[in-house]
């Protein structure tokens, strides 16, 4: 009889917390379902503002140097480059990864957040450190682009860490206003913005042969590609991750081999 009053008290109790309970479940569902919204519209902004940087540098490349499946590496249109952008000093292309036009600016902030046609994107630009001169001619060129989580921009030089997909993509060709030069991958690693890769500037030839050394004694992989006090390197740079705090880098390093005479 205990038993069965202890049942019917219990049952009871329920009965009456039951209109609560049904009001504290459909709050938390209101708000998941808030939530949800919120972060699948959140996701659709970025997406949108993913693809604006996409269509945007797709219609310039088109532009400037369409490319077609049987071709080996595109032909660029300097001119229409320069007139999109005067400060446009060359372009960049590697099959399957990457083909961006690239500039240099009087500082290195203005095309952090500036695309190629003048509009203000995340995506930025890729861009020669503003402390070169000689720009892509330079003994060392630095050039920068953000790490952009759609694998645009430098979004995939994460990649060379793994050595299949290194020894697949380590032809590049760079474009400037009077020149077709064919590069090639030789170190790639991780640094920090303070490491030795970002020296420009050398105090003579053994100087540059002890950088040269540095750089591929750091790299995840042993290269034998000769390197002289003659060579001119190219270095791609960005960031590990997307916050503006960190200090640590991915970097590729090329080095010319030969100019194209188109």
């Amino acid at each position: 009889m205990a038993n069965k009053d202890s049942y019917e008290k219990s049952r009871k109790q329920k009965k009456r917390r039951s209109p609560t309970s049904k009001a504290v479940f459909s709050l938390i569902f209101t708000l998941l379902i808030g939530v949800f919204l919120i972060s699948g519209l959140k996701l659709l902004s970025i997406r949108m503002n993913y693809k604006k940087a996409e269509d945007s540098y797709e219609e310039v490349v088109q532009e400037i140097a369409p490319t077609s499946s049987d071709e080996d590496y595109p032909k660029v249109d300097f001119a229409k480059m320069k007139k999109i952008n005067p400060e446009a000093v060359g372009f960049i292309y590697c099959k399957d990864l990457l083909r961006y036009p690239i500039v240099q600016g009087e500082d290195n902030d203005k095309y952090l957040h500036t695309m190629f046609n003048g509009e203000y994107h995340n995506a930025g630009t890729l861009f020669v450190d503003a402390r070169i001169p000689e720009a892509l001619e330079a003994r060392h060129c630095i050039v920068y682009g953000h790490n952009m989580q759609d694998g645009s921009m430098f979004g995939k030089l994460y990649k060379y860490s793994d050595k299949d997909f290194y020894e697949a993509h380590r032809e590049f060709h760079v474009y400037t206003e009077d020149h077709h030069y064919r590069y090639k991958a030789f170190a790639a690693y991780s640094t920090t913005v303070h490491d030795f890769t970002y020296t420009f500037s050398f105090r003579d030839d053994e100087d540059f042969m002890d950088f040269l050394d540095k750089t591929k004694r750091a790299s995840w992989f042993a290269d034998d590609t000769e390197l002289t006090k003659d060579s001119k390197i190219l270095t791609l740079s960005t960031c590990v991750s997307t916050t503006s705090e960190d200090i640590y880098r991915n970097v590729l390093i090329l080095v010319r081999e030969e100019e194209i005479k188109d």
